[in-house]
């Protein structure tokens, strides 16, 4: 008695079933998720910073008693003065950073470092968008010269007269806002943005604007030069495809602000 031996035969496995078959990445929080994050997140650092100047404003009040008073005035005092500028960055952005890494987490399997955009760019990469940012600066500059106004902003000056300790807002302005402002605006709602419908467009000019409205201690012209600032951040974290660009972008202009600030002293 002879045995058959029966072979099964194996259909193909069609290419659009195996991808199916294939985990696919999980995408970035949605666009609605991503503004409404980014708002609590953003009104963290608004109590934050308003609890600073509070207790500011206190402080002023018992080292000059009969000077100053617990008012909107000797708040807004406390505001622009140097040395709590520098108190209230440092006190809010590590936590509100802090709340953003929890978010990503919370996205798994996303890093912080890639959520973020922590990636590096080659040094003529970056050094062509240093040079692009110097050349804005310049034209920035000469058009506030050419009409008549302060090329170094009242609040500028006067953070700078009353830092206390130079190196601390030094520190605050090249580095802590930076690095705070950039992985939020340019990373976290950044990249929620973009992939939403928005797109990349609408991703640049949200967060754009959005960062150029938070500086209310500038005049609407000022806040339009910020804007300009903004957009082009928004390209360089685009193009770039990382954050790490426009947080050197906004160290470098920011310098060069400090620098003017100190030179019109």
């Amino acid at each position: 008695m002879t045995g058959v031996a029966a072979t099964a035969s194996v259909a193909p496995v069609d290419d659009v079933v195996l991808a199916e078959l294939v985990e696919k990445p999980r995408p970035p929080w949605g666009g609605w998720a991503t503004l409404g994050m980014a708002m609590s997140v953003f009104l963290t650092f608004v109590a934050i910073q308003s609890v600073v100047a509070v207790l500011a404003a206190m402080a002023l009040v018992l080292a000059e008693p009969g000077t100053f008073e617990i008012d909107p005035k000797t708040i807004e005092k406390a505001a622009s003065t140097g040395w709590i500028v520098a108190a209230a960055t440092w006190t809010s952005w590590p936590v509100c950073l802090g709340l953003v890494a929890l978010l990503i987490r919370l996205r798994r399997p996303w890093t912080v470092r890639d959520y973020l955009a922590l990636r590096p760019v080659s040094w003529r990469q970056t050094t062509v968008w240093l040079l692009l940012a110097v050349l804005l600066v310049v034209v920035t500059d000469g058009l506030t010269w050419l009409l008549g106004r302060p090329v170094v902003p009242d609040f500028m000056r006067e953070a700078y007269q009353t830092a206390g300790w130079l190196p601390l807002l030094w520190a605050t302005v090249i580095v802590a806002a930076p690095l705070g402002e950039e992985l939020f605006f340019r990373g976290f709602l950044f990249r929620g943005l973009q992939a939403s419908r928005l797109g990349t467009v609408g991703a640049i000019l949200i967060a754009s604007s959005w960062w150029a409205a938070i500086h209310l201690q500038y005049d609407m012209f000022q806040i339009g030069i910020l804007l300009a600032f903004g957009l082009f951040l928004g390209a360089a974290r685009a193009k770039t495809e990382s954050t790490l660009v426009p947080i050197a972008i906004h160290a470098l202009m920011n310098l060069i602000a400090t620098v003017e600030a100190h030179l019109s002293m």
